[in-house]
């Protein structure tokens, strides 16, 4: 016989009690409502860090579910694996770098960093004339995040640029010769042919009353263009006889028409000048040179830009070599273990739920 009693009574104190395994209750088992529904799950470790696929897979979650919604699922799950492969490599970087950091730090470094991260805090929170709440709305506006997600970011990104600093950007020089190396082997980049814009009125040689006609309106002072432009004109009027012509070498020695007399003409005419009437085989034509666009850039002008290129390229050649070189130390699942899961778990998340076709 089991007596059941209330907190008042309680409170005067139980004797004769005795423990009974199981339930006292008349009461009936609690029933399931509903399906399972998948919270979240472990995919694998970094560094001792676990990977959790909700986690990970929340930032891409909408461009996933889009996708879902107009590819096949072969086409989505090849979608799925590039995005989350190139996120993955990417986390287990952002990871390595961040442990690496830490691990490098002194104890002053590391209570710097600390008393760094402190005062970016209040920074923050000044920002939102002081108050926690309003920092914690904001971040969760601008970013998606808590404030202390959106204050662990920041710390996150700090140490890794920190490391990239220390590791790579400090130890890559460039010094003037592969400067001055690297434009001479590039110097017709640099120093393209220039650009000459022409125009060219054509009119056959039997239409003496046109020829006339061009000559009088040249010699008014009419635009070039617009004679060019009219139906007097059988070479390109659409165009207005435009002609962009590249200029190799020296104007007065370039190939510039595969005819010779307008060739010969282009060649030595001054720019806004007009030549012509010129005989043509059946035809009269009238050529002006309207600009020459020379895009040269000297060396002095490029050593900056070759500069930052050259920092660039070997910059990522050792990172690359770097990260390697921490992946290779790392204590971290298989990656293509970790990468197959993600796929699937996104696939019974974002694909069933957003696909129209399956």
């Amino acid at each position: 016989m089991v007596r059941v009693t209330g907190p008042i009574a309680a409170s005067s104190g139980i004797t004769d009690v005795e423990a009974i395994v199981g339930s006292t209750s008349a009461a009936a088992e609690p029933q399931v409502v509903g399906s399972s529904v998948f919270v979240d799950s472990k995919v694998g470790d970094v560094n001792g860090k676990p990977v959790y696929a909700g986690t990970f897979l929340a930032p891409m979650a909408e461009r996933l579910r889009a996708q879902a919604a107009e590819l096949k699922r072969p086409e989505w799950e090849k979608f799925a694996r590039t995005e989350i492969e190139r996120e993955l490599d990417l986390f287990i970087e952002d990871e390595l770098l961040r442990a690496e950091a830490l691990a490098s730090f002194t104890p002053e470094q590391k209570q710097g960093f600390l008393g760094f991260m402190d005062s970016l805090s209040k920074k923050m929170q000044s920002e939102s004339y002081g108050s926690r709440a309003l920092a914690e709305k904001r971040a969760e506006e601008t970013d998606g995040k808590s404030f202390d997600e959106a204050l662990r970011r920041r710390q996150n990104d700090e140490l890794i640029k920190y490391q990239l600093g220390e590791q790579i950007y400090r130890r890559v020089n460039i010094s003037w010769r592969d400067i001055e190396q690297t434009y001479n082997r590039y110097y017709d980049t640099f120093n393209p042919p220039p650009t000459a814009t022409f125009r060219m009125i054509q009119v056959l040689t039997d239409k003496t009353d046109d020829i006339e006609a061009v000559k009088s309106r040249l010699a008014a002072g009419e635009a070039f263009k617009n004679i060019a432009s009219g139906k007097i004109n059988i070479y390109k009027a659409r165009e207005g006889g435009l002609d962009t012509l590249e200029m190799k070498g020296v104007k007065e020695q370039a190939k510039i028409y595969l005819n010779p007399k307008l060739n010969e003409a282009a060649r030595t005419l001054p720019q806004g000048d007009v030549a012509g009437p010129i005989e043509l085989d059946g035809s009269v034509a009238w050529i002006t040179l309207e600009s020459v666009d020379a895009k040269t850039l000297s060396l002095y002008d490029a050593q900056l830009r070759i500069e930052n290129v050259l920092r660039e390229g070997r910059a990522n050649e050792e990172r690359k070599k770097y990260i390697d070189r921490l992946r290779a130390r790392a204590s971290m699942s298989k990656v293509d273990e970790m990468r197959d899961r993600l796929v699937e778990i996104a696939a019974d998340r974002f694909y069933t739920l957003g696909s129209a076709a399956p």
